[in-house]
């Protein structure tokens, strides 16, 4: 069973007739004992040893929450913010020492990519004479990558923990709402950022899933550096996002996105003593009504549900709903 030391210091406060009100918390984790695999007994051992608890974790961050309230004659509002940070790091894993710094999960955060650098395409037969050898012959139109220890080749000692993790380390939330007589309306925006998401297989790779406008922007002469596929081909090879995982396939998952949106109306109580209720609402909302992300240049991915995920397990959904509440 784990362990774990928490850190929690937190301010809460209100004034000016509690329109105003808020609260401040600052937090240090770290859990220790977790249960994982030996990474440090080498396979020619020849058995495979039990799940132990070595694991060390360490979770940082804070959260900010800030609301106001008032109203100015018939005319009321509130507005609400909260941000949220939180930084994770692996502080011990049961792993060898590596030849290289760069390719150590200690020290990184989870979730953190291990792929090869992406420095551009293969635009020539000279281009590939001219750099390192990988393991894959390549084509022209392939994926080309960095030699990080320069030895001349391209192989698994090239790939490394690089870019950011695949869930977001900070949050942020802007809750506002309105009424005026027996009007009312509502908005719940939110973001995330610092976090990158990668595809593979049918979320990707062409011929595996229906082509998108990523794959009619392919590696052609004309385009170079500049397309936005690799050569496109059944046999993707070097440039294969599954076999060699790189960061031309990462995208940042940063997003900003209207959650929800609410309107509504309150028949008056004039009119409802009429029909002898308590109360009549009709109201229409949304969820999902508009996404600001950088993830539809390459993935159909919903930049929410799958955060952390390689493939596309539901696409994104725009609800709207119309409705009517009687209570009597």
């Amino acid at each position: 069973m784990g362990k774990g030391k928490k850190l929690d210091v937190a301010i809460e406060f209100s004034m000016f007739k509690s329109k105003l009100s808020g609260s401040i918390d600052l937090f240090r984790n770290e859990r220790s004992d977790i249960l994982t695999s030996r990474g440090t007994v080498s396979s020619v051992f020849g058995v495979g040893l039990p799940p132990v608890n070595l694991g060390v974790v360490r979770n940082q961050g804070g959260e900010i929450e800030l609301s106001f309230r008032d109203e100015i004659g018939d005319f009321g509002y509130s507005v609400r913010a909260n941000y949220s940070y939180a930084k994770n790091k692996i502080v011990f894993r049961d792993e060898p020492i590596q030849a290289y710094a760069y390719q150590q999960a200690t020290g990184n955060s989870i979730g953190a990519g291990f792929l090869y650098q992406w420095i551009g395409f293969y635009n020539s037969e000279a281009d590939i004479a001219a750099s390192p050898v990988p393991i894959v012959a390549p084509r022209v139109g392939d994926l080309k990558y960095a030699d990080l220890n320069g030895d001349g080749k391209i192989d698994s000692f090239d790939q490394a923990y690089i870019g950011q993790p695949n869930l977001p380390n900070t949050n942020y939330g802007l809750d506002l709402g309105f009424n005026y007589k027996n009007f009312s309306l509502s908005l719940l925006f939110q973001a995330a950022t610092n976090f990158q998401v990668r595809g593979v297989a049918e979320a990707i790779q062409a011929f595996l899933s229906k082509p998108t406008s990523v794959h009619q922007n392919s590696w052609t002469p004309e385009l170079g550096d500049n397309a936005q596929y690799p050569l496109l081909t059944l046999n993707p090879g070097i440039s294969s996002p599954s076999s060699f995982p790189s960061t031309f396939w990462s995208v940042s998952g940063n997003y900003l996105r209207l959650k929800n949106a609410e309107f509504s109306y309150t028949l008056p109580q004039r009119f409802l003593d009429r029909v002898k209720v308590q109360s009549i609402r009709t109201y229409v909302n949304g969820y999902n009504l508009l996404t600001f992300s950088n993830l539809g240049s390459r993935y159909q991915f919903d930049p929410e549900s799958n955060s952390g995920q390689d493939r596309i397990k539901y696409p994104p959904q725009r609800m709207l709903n119309f409705g009517l509440s009687v209570t009597f």
